[in-house]
This record gives structure tokens, C-alpha cells and sequence, in this order.
């Protein structure tokens, strides 16, 4: 407890596309240790079964040709866990001056960004989610055109609240259009032109987080904690960091609240750049403001605004009157703390 610890293991490109090939296969079995629903490494349902989904299979298969027709790029793949045991975290909240760090709302996708040493995946307790079983969201996706980060379903078991996964080296190999139902694969990856300042394809990271489920007691202190603590573990030694609406699909979290929680991590791990991928502006129109009119504040100073006077006083599942105080906020009608001054609200926290 309150030590953050890591382990993991390094495979070659090639040892990647064997363990691939075996589950598309279905000639890697399931360790007799490991429970059923534990493990999803089973490639071989996209083609047979009821989880059949053409273009899933011919967007990993495509993984294949490209390999067979330009060999295995240089490089290899790491995959590590990291996270503490249930407990006290490593790190102290309350007792953080780290400046917020920079943030740039950038349109597109995600996945796309040549310029973050590091990008979140916003994942499923379980790494890949239902990618082995067709679903087309962005997790499942992210797996299929970059197929190397499918390794770590074999790899690494449920991720627990206090965990987290990095895969670094996984290179994207295809392209596809649409989402959900309406996924179709396109063509072969073709890399945009890189900047000088850009990170090389191969070591760039992969962090995977899920995150608690929205709908319920989402602002409780215990809450809060989980979603920072987590993605502050994601997030240790980023330089740039590549990151979106986490947990605010299929698991329904407030937009804005997710991305406090997210800048907290962020500036409290040294980030000096966070690039917010946006899929809808109608989701995010309140983060310039809220950029701009908290960005005075450190870690310490959010943190206690966020936790005493943002959501301190409202029931735990009252994300409207959460909206309300965010909208008023960045209009100037919802008071922004003061550190200097001795009746700011976070000052006598």
C-alpha cells in the first residue's frame, strides 16, 4: 500500500503475430489456472460462431497480409502492469503545488495523434472489451488496427481499481470507417507525414484505464479518487499526452467531471502538454472556459475545489446540479477560488 509497483514483459513483433495467428487459429487454449470469462483471447469467434463479424476479421486479418507482404517492422512490444495494493495511494493530493499543465482541445480521432509520447485507451476492466466478440466501440478498434495490443488479452487478467495496462511499440497496420454497426474495414495504415518534435510510432504507449461507472454515487470522495488515482498511474512519465471523453459512452460519466479528473492526473504526473481529443463539441464546449478561468489554480488548489465545493455538498448522483455549477462557472456566476486570499473557499480547506 502506497507504493506503486510494475511488472511486465517485452515480446518481439514477431512472438506477437505467433500468439495472433494461434488465436485466430483457436490452438491456444486456456490455462486450466485461469477462469473462463477470464480469458477473451479467442480471435477465432469472429469467423465461427455466434460472434461472427466480417469486418472485424478482414481488419485483422489485413494485420496478416501486411505482414507477409513487408515482413515485421523493427522494434518489439512491451506490456506491463502497473498499480498498489488496495489502500493508501502513493501520492497526496492535498499536499500537491504541481501547476495544471497545458491543454489543447484537438478535433479528430484519438487514435490518429503523431504527437503525444502517450495515449489513453479508454478500456474495459477487461483488456480489448468485446473486440473477440464483434463489438465495434473504440476500444474494440483501437485492437483491430493495431492488433499488437490484442497480446495483452493473453497477458494480463482483469485490471482491478487500484491497476492499470501499458502496451508500448504496437503499431496500427489498417484503416477503417464508421463505428459500431456501421464499422467497415478500409484500406492499409497510411502514417501521416511526421514532425521533427513527433515520437517515434514505436514508443509510443498505449494506457489503458477504466473507469467507474457513471449513474451512481459518481461524486463521492471515494469516487473521485478511484478515476484520479487510476489515471494517475496511466499517466506516470508522460511528456504529451493524447486523451478524450473517458468513461462518458457505454459507461454514461459527466463529460466535464471526467475531464477534471483527467487534468488532475495529468499536471500532478509532470504532464506539460494534454491534447483533448473531442468527438462532439456539444460535450466539451465548457473546457475552454474552464481552462482558462482554473488555470491559476495548482493540483492542491483544484482538488479541494472540485472536492469540497464542485460536487462536496451535492448527492453523489446529482451530475445535473454538477452541469449547472460547471455552466455557471465558466460564465463567471459560480466563484473561482483565490489562494492568495485568506476568505477564498479552497484557501481555509
Amino acid at each position: 500500500s502506497g507504493v506503486l509497483g510494475r511488472r511486465g514483459v517485452t515480446l518481439s513483433r514477431r512472438q506477437c503475430a505467433c500468439l495472433i495467428a494461434h488465436s485466430v487459429l483457436g490452438s491456444l487454449r486456456r490455462p486450466h489456472t485461469i477462469q473462463r470469462n477470464d480469458f477473451r483471447f479467442r480471435a477465432a469467434d469472429l469467423f465461427v460462431g455466434s460472434a461472427v463479424s466480417p469486418e472485424s476479421a478482414f481488419t485483422l486479418l489485413n494485420y496478416f497480409l501486411v505482414l507477409a507482404r513487408d515482413g515485421f517492422p523493427a522494434g518489439d512490444v512491451t506490456i506491463e502492469r502497473l498499480g498498489y495494493a488496495k489502500g493508501r495511494s502513493p501520492w497526496d493530493w492535498d499536499g500537491s503545488d504541481a501547476p495544471l499543465c497545458e491543454v489543447q482541445l484537438v478535433d479528430g480521432a484519438l487514435e490518429e495523434c503523431t504527437a503525444a509520447d502517450m495515449h489513453a485507451e479508454f478500456a474495459n476492466a477487461y483488456m480489448g472489451g468485446g473486440v473477440m466478440t464483434g463489438d465495434a466501440a473504440m476500444e474494440e478498434i483501437l485492437f483491430l488496427v493495431k492488433p499488437e495490443l490484442l497480446v495483452s488479452m493473453a497477458l494480463q487478467l482483469r485490471m482491478v481499481d487500484t491497476e492499470v495496462v501499458r502496451v508500448r511499440g504496437a503499431l496500427k497496420y489498417s484503416s477503417t470507417t464508421g463505428y459500431g454497426s456501421s464499422l467497415a474495414f478500409a484500406h492499409d495504415y497510411h502514417p501521416p507525414q511526421r514532425r521533427a518534435s513527433d515520437p517515434p510510432p514505436a514508443s509510443q504507449v498505449v494506457c489503458a484505464i477504466d473507469a467507474i461507472r457513471g449513474g451512481g454515487p459518481a461524486m463521492t470522495k471515494a469516487a473521485l479518487l478511484r478515476d484520479m488515482n487510476k489515471a494517475r498511474i496511466a499517466f506516470d512519465g508522460a511528456r504529451v499526452l493524447a486523451t478524450g471523453h473517458w468513461g462518458c459512452g457505454a459507461f454514461g460519466n459527466n463529460h466535464d467531471l471526467m475531464f477534471l479528473k483527467q487534468l488532475l492526473a495529468a499536471s500532478h504526473a509532470g504532464v506539460s502538454r494534454l491534447l483533448y481529443y473531442d468527438f462532439n463539441r456539444a460535450q466539451s464546449h465548457h473546457i475552454f472556459p474552464l481552462v482558462r478561468k482554473l488555470k491559476h489554480l495548482c493540483v492542491r488548489d483544484l482538488w479541494r475545489f472540485l472536492r469540497d465545493h464542485l460536487t462536496g455538498n451535492l448527492k453523489p448522483y446529482d451530475t445535473a446540479s454538477f452541469s449547472r455549477r460547471i455552466a455557471d462557472l465558466a460564465v463567471g456566476r459560480f466563484p473561482v477560488p483565490d489562494p492568495s486570499s485568506p476568505s477564498s473557499p479552497s484557501s481555509s480547506s
